[in-house]
């Protein structure tokens, strides 16, 4: 495989529930072990992963002009690019996860608003 083949199948383009339209990218190794520092808080962890891997439209901790603030997301926009870009990533039973954590969606990324 080249590399340009190889960056091509690790990103997606997706449309969200809310209908607007994303590209996503599975996570690194760097983007992994970034993210797993965060594994006990939900918020920082769901933030971590959105913020590496949505390409576009570009998202940052808080909007501006020509980015996606992530208290902006749609509750159910931000649970499907985090459910997606973990399965593209390798990673499964990420629905199982998310339903049967204590508190349900409470403290994810943009499920609060």
């Amino acid at each position: 495989m080249k590399w340009k083949e190889y960056r091509r199948v690790r990103k997606e383009k997706v449309t969200a529930p809310s209908g607007l339209e994303y590209e996503i990218r599975a996570m690194s190794a760097i983007d992994a072990i970034s993210v797993a520092r965060y594994g006990n808080d939900p918020v920082k962890f769901s933030e971590e992963i959105l913020l590496r891997c949505v390409v576009k439209p570009p998202l940052a901790r808080k909007g501006t002009a020509d980015k996606v603030g992530l208290d902006e997301l749609d509750a159910q926009d931000a649970t499907f690019l985090i459910t997606r870009i973990l399965e593209i990533s390798g990673i499964t039973m990420v629905e199982d996860i998310v339903k049967n954590r204590p508190g349900g969606l409470s403290g994810i990324a943009g499920t609060d608003s």
